[in-house]
């Protein structure tokens, strides 16, 4: 009896099984439309506290993530921490090319002084222990027939991770503000620290278990044994189907010799005359 089709089946029943018990363990999306740097700076991050993730490729060059749904909650901590992912500031390029060709001088002035203030937010947010960052300027309009000149400002808020001390950057936050924002003085730059205060409960360093000589995270735990349950059901179905295929063989065969017999047999009606 040639046994292939029957081992061939069952290797695709076993894949077919691995595979649908693979996609049910719990993993779900926890960022899209992600930079490839910003997606690689989480996907550190996760990894170095013991949590798997996997960096897919989405649409126009963006990257996604994906992780167990039982370390979801976990990363979301962990990540809150990190000030990740990062707050998202557009360039001037892009806000007056979103505009028409014709503006009012209001207009370019508002979009002017917005661009400039999401530049320099974001320069200053790529500062180590930084989590996000805000620049309000304020660039008021002088009377050109008045002798008194009102003065530019600008106001910089800074949400930085509680146990980085930012205190001594202050004067340097402050000289690149002025040097990014023509006629801005260094007096009238104003830079204001907040600490982080996190709702969240502190994070228990993650421990991996060794099972089958293999590490795996916490979530990753059930989803194994789940995989390797079905794998050992359908590997315990493949002798059983074995042995089927050779019994409907054998009856096959008696089958095939019983009508051969009863072929052979001569006629009643011949043997009579």
């Amino acid at each position: 009896m040639n046994l292939m089709p029957i081992q061939k089946r069952c290797r695709r029943m076993v894949f077919l099984v691995g595979l649908c018990l693979l996609l049910p363990a719990c993993s779900m999306e926890l960022y899209t439309n992600l930079e490839e740097r910003e997606a690689n700076q989480i996907l550190s991050v996760l990894l170095r506290n013991g949590i798997d993730v996997q960096k897919i490729a989405g649409k126009e060059r963006t990257w996604g993530l994906r992780i167990n749904k039982a370390d979801m909650t976990q990363a979301i901590q962990i990540l809150e921490k990190e000030g990740l992912p990062r707050d998202r500031f557009e360039s001037i390029g892009k806000i007056f090319k979103k505009q028409g060709l014709v503006s009012s001088p209001l207009q370019e002035r508002i979009l002017y002084l917005y661009a400039l203030s999401q530049q320099i937010s974001e320069t200053i947010s790529h500062i180590d222990g930084v989590l996000t960052a805000r620049v309000l300027v304020v660039i008021p309009e002088n009377n050109p027939l008045s002798d008194k000149i009102r003065p530019s400002s600008a106001s910089v808020f800074v949400k930085h991770i509680e146990a980085t001390d930012l205190q001594t950057s202050i004067p340097k936050i402050k000289q690149l503000v002025v040097d990014g924002i023509e006629g801005l003085s260094y007096e009238n730059v104003t830079v204001v620290l907040f600490p982080s205060e996190s709702t969240f409960l502190p994070l228990e360093p993650a421990h991996y278990r060794r099972i089958f000589l293999i590490d795996l995270s916490p979530g990753s735990v059930i989803p194994f044994w789940i995989l390797v349950g079905g794998l050992a059901l359908v590997s315990a179905s493949i002798p059983i189907g074995i042995a089927y295929g050779l019994r409907y063989k054998r009856t096959s065969r008696a089958d095939g010799r019983q009508k051969g017999d009863s072929s052979l047999q001569p006629d009643a009606d011949y043997t009579a005359s």
